[in-house]
């Protein structure tokens, strides 16, 4: 029973670990992003995500977190430039590293 927690948990993190390289080489995905934020390796609760998303309710969810310099709680907006640094700099990478190189940074990283 233990050997079949452990597996799901493996399985879980690295979907997790997907969703988030999935998001780097795509971007602009709503879904994806809310996977990632969500996920474990970020941690991101529903009320703070709700409390981004009112920064610009007519934006798409993925340029509203652009605006997170306008967030009045200051944690928050340090979990947020956080997040986008290292969205960034794996953004950046993924345009001259192959994925499997990508995908094994990452998972150093978290």
């Amino acid at each position: 029973m233990k050997t079949r927690a452990v597996f799901i948990y493996i399985h879980l993190y690295y979907r997790e670990i997907y969703n988030f390289i999935a998001y780097v080489c795509a971007g602009k995905d709503d879904i994806l992003l809310f996977k990632v934020l969500k996920s474990k390796l970020f941690n991101f609760t529903d009320d703070e995500l709700v409390e981004i998303r009112k920064l610009n309710m007519g934006a798409r969810f993925y340029d509203v977190i652009d605006y997170f310099e306008s967030l009045e709680n200051e944690e928050l907006k340090e979990k947020v430039k956080a997040f986008t640094e290292i969205s960034l700099k794996y953004q950046k990478l993924a345009k001259i590293r192959s994925f499997a190189d990508i995908a094994k940074m990452i998972v150093q990283e978290f």
